[in-house]
């Protein structure tokens, strides 16, 4: 009887939090900005994803439409009005999951800017439902786990990308789901090969999400390997598997644009020279994307020359620029790891994250450490004293090792190219999660014997309740 209202408590709070994180982005674009206001107005990178799914929805291909721009169709979008859509050259700039899901969400809506947003705040929804089952098993408290949850589903950050069309809701979405995968395929149980094939393949699409969390499916697997967690097999099968969409999609670029090679994307090129150039070390904001601007390759150049030739210019700075390396990779991590914003934006969105932010760093740095052993000292460093059953150690070794990796290839990419405070957006799950578990062991620490159970809370309730009936 415990056990089922205990769950039937648990999933009742994972409704109101999915509740909860529609109902604020409904009423965000509803009544706080207009959502017909912000779904014209001008976005930069969220318009070049658009305008690729839209031509994909339209054509069938993966391209730039060719006739018209992007605030032309959400104008028509916005006004009832039909467009013909020319396609232009094959596109490989943008990263193809986030764009395949909008032209779905363009398919399904019919053109109804509304609904657009609707089936956005949907897919947040299956979101919360996913970090809901990674809380799950974790020996936490009830009111922990709520806590969590709900400051998960509320998150500013969340919100304030969940309103444009740009890539990192749904980067969050498969890297919780990547999460959750690897929390299963370490829990010791048999599992068949096809399954574990399956989260492979899927944990390979955050590659496809966003290419800046390339190495993450990769460290993680070899972390939980060298740490037992995961057998030989099954990390090899997870890294096969993983590579495969990345590989499908180089092959077909390579195809597309006859490289001659395997090619991930036009813009890595881009991306990484940016972080190279003379301007860099002055200029550099961690939430400015346009105050350091890409050298500017040779005129008549095609998209793939133009992405060779930038990764050429990166080579030849670094050799040429080496005593320059070890400041330029220090002003990179202290960018991509700090929880403030260089530069001051207005806004309670803006000041929410820098507060979550704040709110979780410590937390994370002490998951990223607790119970590493350091050469030459005997103990390990921070061991957490969550509980005596040997099953919840482990579950949260798991955790810290997939968090390593997680965070370890966030902070290795930023190093080796450039990094502004938008691609760190799809960590706030893994955040939270931290946050979580350092709740936990306090708790644990300041009250080793008390209760904080909610269910049990209800059944005394309840019992006391009978007790005073007549």
């Amino acid at each position: 009887m415990q056990w089922l209202l205990k769950n039937a408590f648990y999933a009742g709070c994972v409704a109101l939090a999915v509740i909860a994180c529609i109902g604020l982005r409904v009423g965000y674009v509803t009544h706080y900005a207009d959502y017909r206001t912000m779904f014209a107005a001008p976005a930069g990178d969220a318009d070049d994803f658009f305008g690729i799914a839209y031509t994909l929805k339209e054509t069938g291909r993966y391209a730039r439409p060719n006739n018209t721009e992007t605030p032309k169709i959400k104008a028509a979008l916005l006004h009832g009005e039909e467009i013909n859509i020319v396609a232009g050259g094959a596109d490989a700039w943008r990263p193809p999951a986030w764009t395949f899901m909008l032209a779905l969400i363009l398919k399904f809506s019919g053109g109804n800017v509304f609904l657009i947003y609707m089936y956005r705040f949907i897919m947040d929804g299956v979101t919360v439902v996913i970090f809901s089952f990674i809380l799950s098993p974790f020996p936490w408290r009830m009111p922990v786990k709520i806590l969590c949850l709900f400051l998960f589903a509320l998150h500013p950050t969340w919100l304030l990308y969940s309103s444009t069309f740009l890539s990192e809701p749904l980067t969050l979405l498969v890297l919780l789901l990547s999460i959750l995968i690897f929390q299963k395929l370490a829990d010791g149980r048999r599992c068949k090969v096809l399954a574990v094939c399956f989260g492979g393949f899927t944990i390979g699409i955050s590659i496809f999400a966003h290419s800046f969390y390339l190495l993450f499916p990769f460290l993680t697997a070899g972390f939980l390997f060298q740490s037992r967690h995961l057998s030989f097999r099954r990390a090899v099968m997870v890294i096969v598997f993983a590579t495969i969409p990345a590989l499908v999609w180089s092959l077909r670029n390579m195809v597309v644009f006859q490289s001659g090679m395997p090619l991930l994307s036009t813009s890595a090129g881009s991306t990484i020279s940016r972080a190279y150039t003379d301007t860099f070390l002055g200029m550099y904001r961690n939430n400015d994307e346009v105050r350091v601007q890409d050298p500017v390759p040779p005129e008549g150049l095609t998209v793939v020359q133009c992405n060779q030739w930038r990764l050429n210019y990166t080579r030849d700075y670094a050799l040429s620029h080496w005593r320059l390396l070890p400041a330029m990779f220090t002003r990179k991590l202290v960018g991509a790891c700090t929880p403030f914003p260089e530069e001051y934006r207005a806004g309670i969105l803006e000041n929410g994250r820098t507060v979550m932010q704040l709110l979780t760093f410590l937390p994370t740095l002490w998951v990223l450490f607790a119970g590493l052993r350091i050469p030459g000292y005997p103990r390990s460093f921070s061991a957490p004293p969550l509980t005596e059953e040997p099953e919840d150690a482990k579950t949260f070794q798991v955790f810290a090792w997939t968090m390593r990796g997680l965070f370890g290839g966030y902070v290795l990419m930023a190093m080796a190219g450039w990094i502004v405070i938008r691609y760190r957006a799809p960590l706030i799950g893994a955040e939270i999660l931290c946050f979580g578990w350092a709740v936990q062991v306090a708790l644990r620490w300041l009250l080793p014997t008390a209760s904080c159970s909610a269910y049990q809370l209800m059944i005394r309730l309840a019992r006391t309740k009978l007790r005073l009936s007549p």
